[in-house]
């Protein structure tokens, strides 16, 4: 599995934030889902995404920008994780 970083809206931040919380999952769990379900909905469409069987591949079409620091990944990860 390879790892990305991608920038979300503060808006949209806490919508994922919200939902991960409300299902016991983390914000990266729903944005791989919605990206699976995503190229599963355009395979169905047969559009071209040149995804092959075994492989895929991903385009740049932007620059990328900074990710969240340290700190803020260890409190999403500790915000996540099951409380006893």
């Amino acid at each position: 599995m390879k790892t990305i970083s991608v920038a979300v809206t503060e808006k949209h931040y806490e919508f994922l934030r919200k939902q991960a919380k409300s299902q016991n999952r983390s914000i990266a769990s729903l944005i791989r889902e919605g990206m699976s379900e995503h190229v599963a909905r355009l395979s169905r469409e047969k559009i071209d995404i040149g995804i092959g069987e075994t492989d895929s591949e991903a385009v740049v079409v932007k620059q990328l920008l900074p990710g969240p620091g340290r700190y803020q990944i260890y409190a999403e990860v500790a915000e996540a994780e099951p409380r006893e």
